[in-house]
């Protein structure tokens, strides 16, 4: 395929008109832009075509389990020659080319990936390409680059990748959400407790308070005014669940809502008499795996949550992942209360809390 031997250059090429060329220096400055965005950097004619269209239905696309459309991420466009030195170091950049639309090859390739690990050689002879780099340009930065043959071609390989390329960037910002979260000071109390009590280990900020904390439940929240913050965990063994094996099952999802709505239905009282938190089902929750294909590294829940007897609710974000050493399986959810405003990035601090856990007993670093 001769379009591939004139990739040697082809994303960097452009980037390389707008930018200094050469390695960055060993102190990298701070990213720029907010958690939830990612610039698209790409010619207007693929920005307008089928890639562009592929890209807003990927990044774009509503978050399931939100009360109003939110999108998974806020999208930009620039230009190639609108990457200037401040504006490379936004902290998701995704760079799209197609190999109909280049023709200038550069050195920067070489600079950023090395003879031996270039995108090109690694593609071989796939249609399409696709690499990425972490730190570049600034610190916590995601540089993602794809490839195609033409615009068309690149619009299917990017839709076919739907899952793994939005799962990407999820994690990305996961990650720097735990790391921002583990520079606030602790709660003493409840990292202590919550280790003592369930054996888990977990960073809490001293934003949070605890509001219960014993050895089957737990339940912290941060009240800001009109904002809600809360973390729910408890345990199922799984005799309980009707596992008895030494071999960790897949849970099903069904199974996972019906033992956390009796368990907060017990534990999470609402503002009024015979008040309780539970799922709301009119808007069905959305689960997958928390490794895209790998049903035994977690399951993820994404859903509406709502006071029983009254008329509260708002988002959840639910994970429920086995324990193999302390046979049980250990469910962790995230709740945010903001009547009439925007919640996604609200729900992600909860997410990375939920995802910075891990149990003391587990040697799976995914338990």
């Amino acid at each position: 395929m001769k379009w591939l031997s004139r990739l040697a250059g082809v994303m960097w090429a452009t980037l390389l008109l707008a930018c200094e060329s050469g390695n960055p220096t060993a102190t990298r400055p701070e990213p720029i832009g907010q958690s939830g965005e990612i610039i698209i950097v790409c010619d207007p004619v693929l920005w307008n075509g089928a890639t562009g269209k592929a890209i807003r239905s990927i990044y774009g696309a509503s978050q399931p389990g939100m009360p109003q459309p939110e999108p998974w991420f806020r999208i930009y466009q620039f230009r190639p020659d609108q990457i200037s030195s401040l504006s490379r170091r936004y902290r998701n950049l995704l760079f799209v080319a197609t190999a109909d639309r280049n023709k200038t090859a550069s050195d920067l390739e070489r600079d950023l990936w090395g003879d031996a690990q270039r995108p090109q050689d690694r593609g071989g002879k796939q249609e399409f390409i696709f690499a990425e780099k972490k730190n570049y340009w600034a610190n916590e930065q995601h540089i993602m680059y794809v490839v195609g043959r033409n615009d068309a071609d690149l619009a299917k390989a990017l839709l076919t990748r739907r899952t793994p390329l939005l799962h990407r960037l999820n994690e990305s910002e996961r990650s720097r959400g735990i790391a921002r979260l583990k520079r606030i000071p602790a709660l003493k109390e409840a990292v202590n407790g919550l280790r003592d009590s369930m054996g888990i280990d977990m960073h809490i900020p001293n934003t949070y308070a605890i509001r219960t904390l014993n050895s089957d439940f737990v339940w912290m929240a941060r009240d800001l005014g009109d904002k809600s913050f809360n973390i729910l965990i408890w345990s199922q063994s799984w005799e309980e669940a009707g596992q008895p094996g030494s071999k960790p099952a897949i849970v099903s999802v069904d199974s996972i809502l019906s033992w956390k709505d009796r368990i907060t239905q017990i534990n999470v009282g609402g503002p009024l008499e015979g008040s309780y938190y539970t799922t709301e089902y009119m808007e069905p929750p959305v689960s997958h795996s928390v490794i895209p294909g790998n049903p035994l590294s977690g399951t993820e829940i994404r859903g509406l949550w709502k006071i029983e007897n009254d008329f509260m609710g708002g988002p959840f974000y639910h994970l429920t992942r086995s324990d193999t050493i302390g046979r049980r399986w250990i469910s962790m959810e995230g709740f945010v209360y903001y009547p009439e405003e925007s919640k996604r990035e609200l729900l992600r601090e909860l997410e990375c809390l939920i995802h910075s856990g891990r149990s003391r007993q587990s040697t799976n670093p995914g338990s």
